[in-house]
């Protein structure tokens, strides 16, 4: 089911409103995870903004286009994951607290649309 446009706008622009928050959130995560400390911090949070900054622009006027971006980000993150020696499933649970930290930053706006939109703004998520 197609999600309308207005419905992708509104959904990238609470994204972009909880940016920050969940960028803080998604790092203090993966430091709490790994130990080791593989990573310089700087990385990880640049990494990081590229995921979420990508997934604002898979909901854009340009979302074909990002969705191309987007496989390559992918890519990228699981090529630097098996860099730092983690599992392809470790890989998955940090793409998975992405998607537990949009549910509870931006959960109440996606709740607030009709529920054919919300669904499928998840689905597309």
């Amino acid at each position: 089911m197609p999600t309308s446009h207005s419905t992708q706008l509104a959904t990238a622009k609470a994204i972009g409103a909880a940016r920050e928050a969940m960028l803080v959130e998604w790092a203090a995560w993966l430091g709490r995870r790994q130990a080791s400390g593989s990573l310089p911090d700087q990385l990880v949070a640049r990494k990081l903004e590229l995921v979420l900054d990508t997934l604002i622009a898979m909901l854009g006027p340009l979302r074909r286009e990002a969705v191309l971006v987007w496989r390559r980000v992918m890519e990228h993150y699981g090529r630097v994951g098996a860099a730092r020696g983690l599992a392809a499933g470790e890989i998955v649970e940090e793409i998975q607290q992405l998607r537990l930290l949009l549910i509870n930053h931006i959960g109440d706006t996606i709740a607030a649309m009709r529920p054919r939109r919300s669904v499928a703004v998840f689905l597309r998520l």
